[in-house]
C-alpha cells in the first residue's frame, strides 16, 4: 500500500488574459446604444478587485446592477444607488 499523496492546497486563481481591444470597443458600442442597459456582475467582479471599475461602468451608463443568482459575495457595496440585489 502506497502511502497518501499530500494534501491539495487551493491558490489564488491565474489571472486572466487581458481582454481583446476590438472586443471591447464593439461592447462599448453596443452598451453605449443600449435602450435600457443592465449589468449582471458575479464573483469574478470581487476576486478581481473590480467593484470600482464596475460602479464606473454602470454610473456611466445609467444601468442598475444584478448579481449573479449563486455568488458567494456581491460585486459592489449592496448599498450602491444602482445595485439590484442578486437575479
Amino acid at each position: 500500500v502506497a502511502p497518501a499523496p499530500p494534501p491539495h492546497v487551493p491558490g489564488p486563481p491565474a489571472a486572466a488574459p487581458p481582454p481583446d481591444a476590438g472586443a471591447l470597443d464593439r461592447a462599448a458600442a453596443l452598451l453605449a446604444g443600449a435602450r435600457a442597459p443592465l449589468v449582471i456582475a458575479g464573483d469574478g467582479v470581487t476576486h478581481a478587485g473590480a467593484g470600482a471599475t464596475l460602479a464606473a461602468l454602470a454610473e456611466r451608463l445609467g444601468a442598475p446592477i444584478r448579481g449573479e443568482p449563486t455568488a458567494a459575495t456581491a460585486p459592489l457595496p449592496t448599498d450602491h444607488g444602482l445595485w439590484r440585489g442578486p437575479l
